[in-house]
């Protein structure tokens, strides 16, 4: 499945992108800033329930969001994703609380119906034709 073939719904939405608060202390309550931080990792969610990591952010990016269609989801349905923070000291924070997003497939629209060649004196040919025009 192609990206272009896929939406993703939360919440009867259409969502793009997935965007995060960045944290600003650690889980003992120190203080947690820009120079400790390394960049996240955003997972998505395996048939167990067991996250994987799909994607490194690195903190020089700067970022606080992501868009959807560089998770690598490439199947229909419901998909749980997660964000975790790395330090400079490699330690990593536990997942965050899943964001449960629907993929959906979109049809390709029908082709164009009813084509038709129409001379300059209101006569219509439609297919199977060989249309001619002598160009001076």
């Amino acid at each position: 499945m192609e990206w272009n073939d896929v939406i993703f719904i939360k919440n009867g939405v259409i969502t793009t992108e997935i965007s995060w608060e960045a944290p600003t202390e650690r889980t003992d309550g120190a203080a947690y800033t820009a120079v400790d931080h390394a960049g996240y990792e955003l997972g998505v969610a395996n048939a167990q329930g067991v996250f994987q990591p799909w994607v490194s952010v690195p903190a020089a990016y700067h970022i606080t969001s992501w868009p959807l269609n560089h998770l690598n989801i490439t199947t229909e349905g419901q998909h749980a994703v997660a964000l975790r923070t790395v330090d400079t000291g490699g330690r990593v924070s536990v997942w965050s609380n899943p964001l449960l997003l629907t993929a959906m497939a979109v049809a390709a629209p029908n082709s164009p119906t009813d084509l038709s060649v129409i001379f300059d004196d209101g006569r219509r040919i439609q297919p199977p034709f060989l249309y001619q025009k002598t160009l001076n």
